[in-house]
Formats: C-alpha cells, structure tokens, sequence
C-alpha cells in the first residue's frame, strides 16, 4: 500500500551487510523496511498499512524463508503481498520449492543491481495495477448495490399505486390520484439509472456538486415515499425552510440520503408512528439536515458500525419489512462525496422502553457560502 505516494518495501534478511546493499537500491524510490528475521518480517507485514512487496532471503536462522511465506499465505492480513525469494540458493529444486510455497519470483546472490531493480520495478508495477482493478471492481459492485437498492424505493411506490388501484371501485379517479406520483418515481428511476451510468464511465468515483433547493428534494421524497407512509399509518412531518440550498447532486440526494434515510425511519417506526424532518443553517455557513423518529432504535453494538459496509448486517422492519444492510454506508458514503458529515444517535427499545428513536444529523455544505 502506498504511503505519501509512494509504494513500500520489505526487506528479510539476517546478515546486516546484505540488507544496507539492497535497501540501497531501493530507498529514493520506496518507502524501505528492515527485518534481520522471520518473526520481525511477520510483525511489520502484518501491520498497517503492509507492505506491497517483500524481498526475502531463504537461509536464516529460527524461521527459515519458506517458512515464513507459509505464515504470510495462511494470514488474511498478509495473503496477497507478493514475495521475491533473494538468496544463494540456485538449485531448481530450492527454485520450484519456492513457487510451490508461493513466492512471484526468485533472484539468486549474488545478484545484479540493475536485474535486482528491474524485478522489483515489474513486480511493483503489477502490483499497482492489481490494486487499481481491485478498487475499480469494488466501486462497480458498490454501483450495482446503489442501483439495486435505491431504484426499490421507486418500484415499490409504482407499486403500491397500482395494488391500490386494482382494488378501489372507481379505477379513472384512483390512477389520476396517483399519475403524478407515479411519475415523478418513475422519472426519478430513470435519473438514477443515468447517474450510475455517468458513474461507471468516470475516471474516478465522483459526482458534478450544484446548487440543490433542499425543501423540493424533501418535497419530492415525500411524494414518491406518501403510499409507503400512509399504508403503515406513519405521520412524515417536513419542516424545511424554501430558501436553503446545499452543494450536492440532486439525484444522489435524492434516492441515496433522504430517500434511505425516510425508509429507514418509517421501516423501524411502528403502525401509527411519527416522522420528523428538518433542517436549520449553523452558525459557520452550513445546514444540517435532521431526520427523527420515534421507532424501535438501534442495539448500541450495532449503532457503531451502521456506516461500516463491511460491518452491518441487514435488519428486519417492524412489520416484516426486508433490509440488505445497505442504506446508511450508502448515505454516508455520498454525504462524504459532498464533503458534509453524518452522525447517529439511538435508544434501542430494549433498554430505554419509555422513550426510544433514531436520530441522524446531516451536515451539508450551504450552496450560498461556496
């Protein structure tokens, strides 16, 4: 992992000569760590952040190199660093031992500067490359999981509306009372389709920030999610000024904070249960978005972890409703995008019967003071 721009290098080796050679090489170019053995090679390997490439001598004493590229491959933390053998053993047998083992590659002593360099330049450079097609997978299966989850929030507004109306006695007058919100979730659908599409063609994982009139983004959640409210008997309650705008992009702000933020809080709430919404400048130029309800809360070893994709686990809904436990690192994650701040705050039920809820704090940038 590279530090300061940098990519770093772990050298193993016993003899204290051999090291001051081969750091020497590698030191205005890498950022260069030192073991005399095995145990310390481990210690540094396994620490944060670990190095991207190991260059290890096979003959010390204590643990030997095999030995130590065996405890590196069974570790999680440390599987995937790539190893280059550096040592006097030639023979093919010491060789494909080594491949076996796991090791990328295998320089024998004495060796040549320029072919030592060379090798560890190759092995560096696909290493960077490996770690940049690991990032860019991840960010396209986190795109797919942004899609799939926020284009459900508009399916299921579409269809409770038809569901309502193949039941009511007069069809004409129930569709016009729904056209409209169904056409806003459906457009909002296609936006959000368009997004992630600008999304996986960029370079990097960014959105365009603009200007956002947050009371029409409110107003806008609160159309497509009202069927959602009303059929479990949840008062929604905005209390948004008209003249706030925030520096974001209206559709991620839209479909992956507000809209998770309202589901989640109706989600949790129970039948007959309240919403509240606001929003408020601070003192320092920005706007803090408030979302509070009076539902079940969050377990306090959960509430810790609820922005940690790689922490939550998904939570069933006080009437059955199903989760992926993916809502609120989305949230978080476009809320850092934007260069705010979100902070949770929670009673579980449990331990504060009389008097539990969620709150969430958003922090936004004001448009007006960018």
């Amino acid at each position: 992992m590279r530090q300061g721009g940098r990519q770093s290098l772990l050298i193993v080796d016993d003899a204290s000569e051999n090291l001051d050679i081969v750091a020497s090489c590698f030191k205005g170019k890498y950022r260069v760590q030192v073991a005399t053995c095995g145990e310390k090679a481990l210690e540094i390997a396994r620490g944060y952040p670990p190095p991207d490439l190991i260059l290890l001598d096979v003959l010390m004493p204590d643990l030997d190199g095999y030995e130590v590229l065996r405890l590196l491959k069974a570790d999680c933390r440390t599987a995937d660093i790539p190893v280059v053998f550096l040592t006097v053993k030639d023979a093919l047998d010491d060789i494909i031992k080594g491949f076996e083992v796991g090791a990328v590659d295998y320089v024998p002593k004495p060796f040549n500067v320029l072919e030592l360099e060379r090798r560890v330049d190759a092995h560096m450079t696909i290493k960077r490359q490996r770690d940049m097609l690991m990032k860019r997978n991840a960010e396209y299966r986190e795109l797919v999981h942004i899609l799939c989850h926020d284009l459900n929030n508009s399916f299921s507004m579409v269809k409770l509306a038809l569901d309502s109306i193949e039941v009511c006695d007069d069809c004409a007058i129930e569709l016009e009372r729904h056209r409209i919100s169904m056409k806003v979730a459906i457009d909002n659908g296609i936006d959000m389709i368009e997004l992630v599409r600008g999304m996986c063609r960029a370079e990097t994982y960014r959105v365009e920030l603009s200007a956002i009139n947050l009371c029409e983004v409110l107003s806008e959640a609160e159309l497509i999610l009202g069927d959602i409210y009303e059929k479990k008997s949840v008062e929604l309650h905005c209390d948004i000024p008209k003249d706030i705008e925030v520096l974001a992009e209206k559709t991620s702000l839209l479909n992956s904070v507000v809209m998770n933020l309202l589901t989640n809080a109706v989600k949790f709430s129970k039948r007959g249960g309240r919403v509240d919404v606001s929003a408020k400048r601070t003192p320092e130029g920005g706007v803090v978005l408030v979302v509070k309800d009076e539902g079940i809360g969050i377990p306090k070893k959960m509430a810790g972890k609820v922005f940690d994709i790689s922490a939550t686990r998904s939570r069933i809904g006080t009437e059955g409703e199903p989760g992926t436990g993916f809502g609120l690192p989305m949230v978080d994650k476009f809320v850092r995008i934007y260069g705010g701040w979100i902070e949770l705050e929670s009673k579980d039920e449990a331990e504060f019967p009389e008097e539990h809820g969620t709150v969430v704090r958003v922090g936004l940038k004001s448009a007006s003071r960018c």
